[in-house]
């Protein structure tokens, strides 16, 4: 009969866990790899001074002969998986569900627009600190002081007129939020629409992006954030055809914003960003 030899194991708290993955995040890549190596040896019983190589029988490169591309078609998970590891070809033309398939398995974004897609910068490190620290205040004062209802960047906004989607960095609906799909996937009502711009950016934001948000019926006020300067910019619909435009520069000031009633501190925006 055999028996656990309990000198040998033991069971960890979770803080003990917690302790030994920190200690190996913290030791130098070449002692990392000095212990992955160890294990691997003791796991397939590998002797310490063997060569490890690579087998060939195993791995191969090439490209795909019709008979295997027939294979994945005709199996729905490895045509899913080709389909998602694929880049989609700029000059071809999608339709919607295409097109929300494909951001499923793809780790760049895109913006969708009559058929074509663009792909969109990625941000850089002070967009996206701005971007979640604007976004953890903003949420949190709406959800105690307001009915409205925030979205973060995943969430795609549709906009009839041009039939696109596009991606806002922060979004919020105040009143019920309307969807195009059951799927709650494609926004059609937002009312606040925030964006960070970077140098890449700033000429969509201000242009064009702008154009297309104001042909939605439900939006009534923009927000841009410069990434690169204390730079904070409103445009809030007074009626149809007036909008009010207000600056803020000072690193100490702030601006008010319309649809959340909410004075916005620059020190919020910029409290971890170094120009």
């Amino acid at each position: 009969m055999f028996r656990l030899d309990r000198t040998a194991f033991r069971i960890n708290t979770f803080e003990e866990a917690d302790s030994n993955i920190h200690y190996w995040v913290t030791r130098p890549l070449e002692e990392r790899l000095r212990a992955a190596d160890f294990l691997t040896r003791q796991a397939y019983n590998i002797a310490p001074d063997a060569e490890l190589r690579l087998d060939r029988t195993k791995f191969w490169m090439g490209k795909l002969e019709d008979q295997d591309k027939r294979i994945i078609s005709e199996t729905p998970i490895l045509a899913k998986k080709s389909t998602m590891s694929a880049a989609p070809k700029l000059t071809e033309r999608y339709t919607p569900d295409e097109f929300f398939t494909l951001l499923e398995g793809s780790l760049d974004k895109y913006e969708y627009e009559a058929g074509k897609l663009t792909m969109t910068a990625g941000g850089t490190g002070n967009h996206n600190t701005i971007k979640s620290d604007l976004a953890g205040f903003l949420s949190n004062h709406t959800r105690h002081h307001t009915d409205c209802e925030f979205f973060d960047s995943d969430q795609a906004t549709y906009i009839p007129n041009y039939d696109a989607y596009v991606f806002p960095d922060l979004t919020f609906v105040c009143r019920d939020a309307r969807f195009q799909d059951q799927a709650r996937r494609r926004l059609l009502n937002p009312a606040l629409l925030i964006e960070v711009m970077s140098e890449s950016s700033e000429l969509y934001d201000r242009s064009d992006k702008f154009h297309k948000y104001k042909s939605l019926g439900s939006f009534r006020e923009y927000v841009l954030i410069d990434s690169q300067k204390h730079l904070v910019e409103s445009f809030y619909k007074q009626d149809k055809t007036l909008w009010q435009m207000a600056t803020c520069f000072d690193p100490n000031g702030s601006l008010y914003i319309h649809t959340l009633d909410v004075d916005l501190p620059m020190t919020e925006i910029y409290r971890r960003v170094d120009f």
